[in-house]
């Protein structure tokens, strides 16, 4: 795609009452891979690439179940908000011919089973191909037929037992390896890594944070609403979520292999009603994490409280839109207010985790963490930059058109409407962004000396008074 291609998509004026939907599939790119995952597992995602695949792999994994000395085993998963995601394990050999051909029959695989409302599956693919373009490390993801995926449906309701298939959608992704960040926590294996490995992980979380913001993804490090006034608006007191992000360490104490991120998403209105509520586990879908009774859509810019709410609502899409166009602006000229509310976020995700094994953790181990936290602070700024200069990236941006023609009508308008925003504002930024066929694979800075990196400024101020400093006083004084 040329660039007068993009600038010709950029300026069309498509409407979301249109209900023509492009179904063309975004082309393969490059995925950025920190670690080195074992040859079984990256056999199983190429594996999983193939068109086609997920049905194939799910027969034969169906029929392991089945099989009482198979190894392979199926299991609802207790993380995550959806409610029906099942987690599927086994040896290479449960999941077909190509993956038996692996050396080490013994080898686990694992595979994710999703069922997703309709709409959001198609946002959720379309999303997960953006991240992929991106640069970040994200799972493979297919969608899986109908007829396979009614192999499913009764291992689900015997966990689940409300559940009904009929609006959802089920999706396979192959397992990512690691923790997610609540686990990572929980385990006590954060209190081991290194200043560089959280030096790492910061810059990437930074990256992933811009993604999120130009997606309209506010399910992660970025937490904003919608204000009275039909604005949206950074929380105030924000807390990250720690599912959707892996960290994978490596063998060596402290050092981080990879940092991956799940559930890649846009929550821009969605079209169709809900139907089902589980029993068992209330889904909660809601924007911005509000439990209250449902109240009537007498305004067209209330946010929807499920991914299948309501119709498309333009209004939303402008909204988000220029949130994202104001947040850039500010970002441009100062991104220490960005990194302070994504610090906040992570920092209280940690908090909430940690307080879970609070006989296990010591005063010191806290103020470890704050310190890491003050030390990374720099290379989350620079994860931010570094984010916003991949978006204005014209080959990033020709990879976004292709990979948001699977999503719905308002993923494409509020990737349209942000696209042009940056063409507009290309500012000084433009003179250091490169066109290219394809991203570089992300790379964090190289970690800084430990007698140097104490000695980094940080606009977060002294963290004496903060939540952590305040439970590690409480607890162990």
């Amino acid at each position: 795609m040329s660039t007068n291609s993009i600038n010709s998509y950029l300026t069309a004026q498509p409407s979301l009452d249109d209900s023509k939907e492009r179904h063309s599939r975004s082309p393969n790119f490059a995925k950025a891979l920190f670690g080195m995952p074992r040859r079984s597992d990256r056999q199983f995602a190429r594996q999983l690439e193939c068109p086609s695949a997920s049905d194939k792999i799910l027969r034969s994994f169906k029929k392991s179940l089945k099989s009482s000395n198979s190894g392979a085993v199926l299991k609802a998963t207790a993380h995550g908000s959806s409610g029906y995601t099942l987690l599927g394990n086994g040896p290479v050999k449960s999941f077909g011919p190509a993956s038996a051909a692996t050396a080490d029959q013994d080898e686990q695989v694992g595979i994710v089973l999703k069922w997703i409302p309709h709409r959001a599956a198609k946002d959720e693919y379309a999303c997960n191909e953006l991240a992929k373009a991106f640069g970040l490390d994200v799972p493979v993801m297919q969608s899986v037929s109908k007829e396979t995926s009614s192999l499913f449906v009764s291992p689900t309701k015997r966990q689940k037992p409300s559940f009904n298939e009929g609006p959802f959608q089920l999706i396979a992704m192959n397992r990512i390896d690691g923790m997610n960040l609540s686990q990572l926590c929980i385990s006590g294996a954060i209190f081991a890594l290194k200043p560089s490995s959280w030096q790492q992980m910061m810059y990437q979380f930074g990256q992933a944070a811009i993604l999120d913001l130009f997606s309209g993804n506010f399910d992660r490090f970025i937490r904003f609403q919608m204000n009275q006034s039909g604005e949206f608006e950074f929380v105030q007191d924000p807390e990250a979520n720690a599912g959707n992000v892996m960290v994978h360490t490596t063998p060596q104490r402290g050092n981080i292999a990879s940092v991956s991120f799940i559930d890649n998403t846009s929550l821009a209105p969605p079209s169709k009603p809900a139907v089902v509520k589980d029993d068992e586990v209330d889904l909660d879908f809601s924007l911005f994490g509000v439990n209250e009774p449902e109240e009537p859509e007498a305004d067209a810019i209330t946010p929807p409280r499920t991914p299948e709410k309501q119709a498309e609502n333009p209004l939303i899409v402008k909204g988000l839109n220029a949130f994202f166009v104001n947040t850039v602006k500010e970002l441009e000229r100062d991104s220490n207010g960005l990194a302070e509310h994504i610090t906040s976020a992570v920092k209280k995700a940690i908090l909430n985790a940690v307080m879970q094994e609070v006989d296990l953790v010591s005063a010191k181990q806290i103020i470890a963490i704050e310190n890491a936290l003050v030390q990374a602070n720099r290379d989350l700024k620079e994860g931010l930059l570094s984010g916003l200069l991949r978006l204005k990236n014209p080959a990033f941006q020709e990879a976004a058109i292709s990979s948001v023609e699977t999503g719905s009508k308002s993923l494409n308008e509020l990737v349209r409407l942000n696209l042009l925003a940056l063409q507009e504002r290309q500012l000084e930024l433009s003179n250091t962004v490169t066109a290219g066929p394809i991203f570089p694979t992300i790379s964090p800075p190289q970690a800084f000396d430990h007698e140097d990196s104490v000695l980094i400024s940080t606009t977060c101020g002294s963290l004496a008074s903060t939540d952590l400093s305040l439970f590690a006083g409480s607890t162990f004084s």
